[in-house]
């Protein structure tokens, strides 16, 4: 439910998850494609935190 705000915002965006899902992985993945945001997810002790930076793209309503 996150991805898709986040990648709109002027801000990086960072939250953990316990696990990667596919659902996350397609997620992040299209919306990289539609809106130009990046991504990245990395390991952590306790599971993984995944950082999106947005793209804010005023035309997008």
């Amino acid at each position: 439910m996150l991805v898709v705000p986040a990648s709109l915002g002027e801000k990086k965006i960072t939250f953990q998850v316990r696990e990667i899902t596919k659902h996350l992985e397609t997620n992040l993945f299209v919306t990289s494609k539609i809106t130009g945001c990046k991504y990245g997810i990395g390991r952590l002790t306790n599971g993984f935190e995944v950082i999106i930076e947005g793209t804010s793209n005023s035309s997008i309503k």
